[in-house]
C-alpha cells in the first residue's frame, strides 16, 4: 500500500505481474528439465502472494484515477464480473493444463501475464497521482503509520472497516467449509462439489452485472447493509437446507450478494480518501481480510467438529443478518 502512494501505479501493476511471471518462468524451467521439488514451489507461491499484496491495493487505488466518478460503480462492478468469470473458468482450465505437464501450466501463466503487462503499458494512458511526481517528504514507516491514521482516525472509514472484519469473519465458514458441510450432509460426490461451486460462481457473475446495471441506492452504506442482511439469510438458508437443490439456490443468491456488497464499498473508499492515501488504505482493507478470513478458520474449523455443522451455519448466518443496514454509518455520496 505504501508503494501504491510513492510510485507510479500502472508500473508497480506491471512490475509486481512481471516478477510474479517470472518465478512462473523459472518453476516451469525447473519442471522441463526435472529438477522441480516441493520447496520451490511453495517458494514461488510466497512470490505470488507477495506479487498479490503489492498488486490489488494499487490496481484499487488506480481504479479512480482510469475512471472518472460517475463511472466507478460500472467500473469496479466489472472488475468483480470479470474475477467471477475467471474464478469460474480457471479451475477447468487448470485441469486441462495439468493433463498436459504442470510446466506448459506454468507458461500459460507466464503468456497471460506478458500480455497483461503489454495491454496495461502501452494503451493504458493515465498520469501519475501527485504523491508520484512530487515525491516523498516523509519515511516509509511514515507514510504506514499515515495509512493506519486515515482508517483508525475517522470515525467513519473505522466503523466501516468494522464491517468488513465482521463480514469476513462469519463468512469465512460459508466460504471455505462448503466442501466439508456438503460431504456431510449430502454425499461425497465430486458432482456435488463441482456444482455448488458453479452456482456460487454464476452468483457472483449475476450480482457484478446487477450492480453495474442498477448502480444500488443513493446512500451506498443502504446497499451494502441490505446486500450485508441478505448474505446472513443466504448461510442460515444454507445451514436449513434439507435437499440439495435448495441448498444450491441459497449458495447461488449469495454469491449474488458478494458484489453488491464489494463493489460500493471500494468506491464509497475510492471516493472519500485522498488519492495519496489510497493504496496505503487498501492495503489495511487487505491485511483486514487476510487476518479475518483465515482467524475465521481457524475458530469455526473446530467448532466443525464439535457442533452439527447446520447449527454452524445458521449461527453465523444469523450474527450476519443481525447487522441491519441502518447500524451502518450513513453517508450519501451521490
Amino acid at each position: 500500500g505504501v508503494l501504491a502512494d510513492r510510485h507510479n501505479r500502472k508500473m508497480l501493476i506491471a512490475a509486481a505481474d512481471s516478477v510474479v511471471a517470472a518465478a512462473s518462468l523459472l518453476m516451469a524451467i525447473l519442471y522441463f528439465t526435472g529438477s522441480a521439488s516441493l520447496w520451490m514451489l511453495c517458494a514461488v507461491s510466497v512470490v505470488r502472494s507477495l506479487g498479490s499484496g503489492i498488486q490489488n491495493p494499487a490496481i484499487s487505488a488506480f481504479l479512480p484515477q482510469a475512471a472518472g466518478g460517475a463511472d466507478l460503480t460500472k467500473v469496479n462492478a466489472a472488475n468483480s464480473t470479470i474475477y467471477s468469470i475467471i474464478t469460474l473458468l480457471s479451475p477447468a482450465l487448470g485441469a486441462v493444463l495439468l493433463t498436459v505437464g504442470m510446466g506448459w501450466a506454468l507458461l500459460v501463466d507466464v503468456i497471460t501475464a506478458a500480455l497483461a503487462v503489454t495491454v496495461l503499458l502501452r494503451f493504458v494512458k493515465v498520469a501519475p497521482h501527485e504523491k508520484a511526481l512530487l515525491g516523498s517528504a516523509t519515511g516509509y514507516f511514515d507514510d504506514l503509520r499515515q495509512g493506519f491514521r486515515a482508517v483508525t482516525h475517522d470515525p467513519y472509514l473505522r466503523r466501516l472497516f468494522t464491517l468488513f472484519a465482521l463480514f469476513f469473519l462469519f463468512t469465512s465458514p460459508s466460504s471455505f467449509l462448503v466442501p466439508l458441510y456438503i460431504t456431510r450432509n449430502f454425499g461425497s460426490e465430486v458432482w456435488l462439489l463441482g456444482t455448488s461451486q458453479l452456482c456460487y460462481s454464476l452468483g457472483m457473475i449475476a450480482g457484478g452485472i446487477l450492480i453495474g446495471w442498477w448502480g444500488g441506492f443513493r446512500n451506498r452504506m443502504i446497499t451494502m447493509g441490505v446486500s450485508y442482511f441478505v448474505s446472513g439469510v443466504c448461510i442460515v438458508g444454507v445451514g436449513v437446507s434439507a435437499i440439495f437443490p435448495l441448498f444450491l439456490l441459497f449458495i447461488g443468491l449469495n454469491g449474488v450478494t458478494m458484489p453488491v456488497f464489494n463493489t460500493p464499498s471500494h468506491v464509497i473508499m475510492q471516493e472519500r480518501i485522498d488519492p495519496n492515501q489510497m493504496g496505503r488504505v487498501f492495503g489495511v482493507l487487505s491485511m483486514v481480510s487476510s487476518t479475518m478470513i483465515p482467524l475465521g478458520i481457524l475458530i469455526f474449523g473446530p467448532l466443525a467438529d464439535v457442533v452439527n455443522m447446520r447449527w454452524l451455519m445458521a449461527g453465523t448466518g444469523i450474527v450476519l443478518g443481525l447487522q441491519p443496514p441502518e447500524r451502518a454509518p450513513v453517508h450519501s455520496l451521490g
